[in-house]
Parts: C-alpha cells; structure tokens; sequence
C-alpha cells in the first residue's frame, strides 16, 4: 500500500522534471523541434515503465528505512480496526437474530417457546408454538461453518386464550447449511430446507455475501437464488448501509428486493433503522419501513397495498441468560386502500440453551452467556 503512493509520488516528481525541461527546451527552437518529436505515442509506454520503476525505487528505499516490521505494523492496524468495527455491528444485530450473524456462529442450540401477535382489529390474534434446534458440524481449517437446522412449529392455533392445538397447521422442517469465507469480505454458502412450504417439499438456495467496514460505515450485500421442487424460481436482495454513532447506536439504511419468476412485478422494502446496545445482552431498535410491489396495479399481483409501518423492538436476555424476550409495539398505514391503519403488538417468550464450539471468533459477551 504504501509503496502504490511512492509509486504515484515518484510518476508526479517526474513528470514535473518533464514538464520542466520542456518550458526550458522552448526557449531554443532547435531543442523545440527535438522535444517535439521525443513526445511521441511510441515513447509513452516507455516513459510510463520508467515512472514505475522510479516508484518502486524509492518505496523500496523507505521500506529499508523505516523497516519492513514497521509496514506489517501499520497494516496490522487498518486489519484490527476494520474487524472491531465489524465486530461492533454483529455484537447488536446477534440481539436481534440476524441471520448472516446466526450463520457465522458455531453454536449447538436449543429454542423453545412461543410468539403472539394481537391487533386492535380483534381480526387476528395468532400464536405460534416454536422448538428450533440447531446442531454445528465440525469446523474445517475454520474456513467453513456446517450446521443442521431442526424445527418444527403450530401455526394458528386460535385464541390465545384457549388455543386449540387440535385444529392447528403442524408445519416441520429440516434444513442444512455451508457457509464458506472466501475472504476477510467475501464469503458464499448454500442451503437447503425439506417442507418450507406446504406445496413444496425441497428448497434449495446457495447465496453470496459482501461486507466491507471503512470506519465508521459497513456495506453488506447478499444476493440469494432460490428454487423449490414445485419448479419454482426466485431471487431475494439484501442490501444495507450502515453508519456508527458513538460506541452503542448505529443507523441502517436497508433495501430487501424478492423477485419470483411466476409473480408479476417485484415485492420491495425500504427500512430505515436504528439500533441501540442496551446493558450486556439487550437491545433497541427503532424501524420505518415502506413495503410495496412493483407490479401493484396487476389484477394478478396479491399483494397489492402499499404499506408504510413504525415499529420499536425491545429484544434481549431476561433474568437469566437462559430467557430471551423480545416486545414489538407496531402501528401499520395502508396507503391508496380501502384499508385503514390499525395497531398491533408481538410478544415472543422463549428458552434458549447455546453452547458455543471451537474453531471460529467468538465475542466475550457470547461467551459469558
């Protein structure tokens, strides 16, 4: 790196000499006229060879100056810096289960529990029984991270107060995952699900991953190909923008684009962010969020509102470390619909035991769990 601006500096130094002989040479209009012909598109490529000579010269020169050991130095910084920056936007989104976080982590883990959704519509009040268990393989030249995902959950199960188990969707599913890191900002994966969906009994989609930390920003990007054995195609885009204030909040500007082969349009979301560590394993986040489809005015598309939403999310450890909580106040505007806004509000309660293995980096307060 550093040796690329003593490289630049060396091309400016000579091109300054040449530009200097040349005003001299135009003084004499004999030297003029051989100047004028030195000039020519066949001694380019070798003036340019000699500027890059004269570049890594001198970088060489400095590096025995000031050392070799003193340049890995500096660069070992820029390497630390970048990955703590990158560590300080994990350690937040991990309190709210992102998934590229999840997919990093090699941890055993058990979840069980429930989640309920009320409305002040008193149309739908849902609540979901949940049982995820995830089981890490062994790590490979720490390179790779292979995990089985086993799930199963009861959709509908009527009024929270009396559920009715019974009359509830059993839904199970088993999935398994690689995720592979190319590199310290590149990583790509591929993952399969068995009953995703009820008409749909495999789903595969490999997915690919780019992240870059320049303080105080990150950029992250990942881009999914998805098929299902009813012959299905989609495609899902993730893209975010993030930007640290301080050593606690951070402020995301996020875009997801789903994209299916058969559905007209494309279903797209803009949501902007803000996200707060709170005490050790807690945390906040303040969401807007606009969702519409591209194909909106489509008598084929079904979802056809465009919706605009706030929503607070309070999510964490409770009591013991063992106990996971998470409460989401949500208020909801349908625009250019019948529809109105309405209220809602999410609960989630669930036991969680983790255990995190050897062979990749994990956080102290993970650790501490």
């Amino acid at each position: 790196m550093i040796r690329g601006h003593l490289s630049w500096a060396g091309g400016q130094l000579l091109a300054l000499c040449l530009v200097c002989g040349s005003a001299a040479a135009e003084s004499e209009p004999a030297a003029s006229a051989s100047s004028t012909a030195t000039a020519t598109p066949e001694a380019r490529p070798a003036i340019e060879k000699t500027v890059d000579k004269i570049g890594t010269t001198i970088g060489e020169a400095i590096d025995d100056t000031i050392g070799a050991k003193t340049v890995g130095k500096i660069d070992d910084v820029h390497e630390v810096e970048a990955r703590y920056f990158g560590l300080f936007f994990e350690k937040i989104d991990r309190v709210f289960g992102e998934e590229y976080v999840e997919d990093r982590e090699r941890k055993l883990q058990l979840r069980t529990g429930f989640e309920t959704v009320f409305n002040n519509h008193g149309e739908s009040t849902d609540t979901k029984a949940k049982i995820i268990l995830r089981v890490p393989l062994p790590a490979m030249k720490r390179r790779f991270n292979v995990f089985l995902d086993i799930g199963e959950a009861a959709d509908q199960l009527g009024d929270v107060t009396s559920p009715n188990v019974t009359a509830s969707e059993k839904a199970f599913s088993l999935a398994a995952g690689i995720v592979r890191k190319i590199r310290d900002d590149l990583e790509a994966g591929l993952k399969l699900k068995l009953f995703k969906k009820a008409d749909s009994l495999v789903t595969i989609y490999p997915f690919v991953r780019f992240e870059v930390h320049p303080a105080p920003m990150r950029y992250f990007f990942e881009q999914q190909v998805i098929w299902e054995s009813n012959n299905s195609w989609s495609t899902l885009t993730d893209f975010q923008v993030d930007r640290r204030f301080g050593s606690l909040i951070f402020l995301r500007f996020r875009t997801t684009v789903a994209y299916s082969f058969e559905d007209p349009g494309a279903a797209i979301a803009h949501g902007l962010i803000t996200r707060r560590s709170l005490y050790e394993d807690n945390g906040l986040s303040f969401e807007l969020w606009m969702e519409y489809n591209t194909a909106k005015d489509d008598p084929t598309t079904t979802t056809d509102d465009t919706v605009v939403y706030g929503q607070l999310r309070l999510r964490g450890r409770l009591w013991r470390k063992w106990l996971e909580y998470e409460l989401r106040p949500i208020y909801s505007f349908p625009i250019a619909t019948d529809r109105k806004s309405f209220f809602g509000f999410f609960i989630s309660l669930s036991l969680v035991w983790d255990s995190y293995l050897g062979g990749g980096a994990v956080s102290d307060a993970a650790l501490n769990r």
